[in-house]
């Protein structure tokens, strides 16, 4: 992807009307298997230990994170059931967080809420 495109596939992300235009395309299709990854912003302090990742349902605390983790969330909500017909925030754990820094990215899928249908 060339630089051009990669700044305007940014440019969506933080496009609030388009990822309503994304939700409303997904209830108006009656999609029933899908995952809505949000990112708040990029960083360029790259990780590839998922204990680094957050997995939120509000965009309350939402930290920066890297290009690279973004990809992780999103491969990774193509092979696990757990991530299907939800929405959420990728965020980065801040250090000394109380959570289990141990949790797998299934487990992060896993413990978030399914969306409610809204017709």
């Amino acid at each position: 992807m060339s630089k051009e495109a990669a700044e305007q596939v940014s440019h969506w992300v933080h496009d609030a009307e388009s990822l309503v235009t994304v939700q409303r395309i997904v209830q108006t299709f009656d999609l029933s298997c899908y995952a809505i990854v949000r990112v708040s912003g990029f960083n360029e302090s790259p990780s590839s230990e998922a204990s680094t990742i957050e997995l939120k349902s509000s965009n309350d605390d939402i930290n920066d994170v890297s290009r690279a983790e973004v990809a992780q969330v999103i491969v990774g909500s193509l092979l696990d059931p757990n991530a299907l017909n939800k929405s959420f925030y990728v965020s980065k754990r801040v250090k000394g967080s109380s959570k289990n820094i141990d949790e797998t990215m299934s487990a992060k899928f896993l413990s978030l809420a399914t969306d409610t249908a809204k017709r």
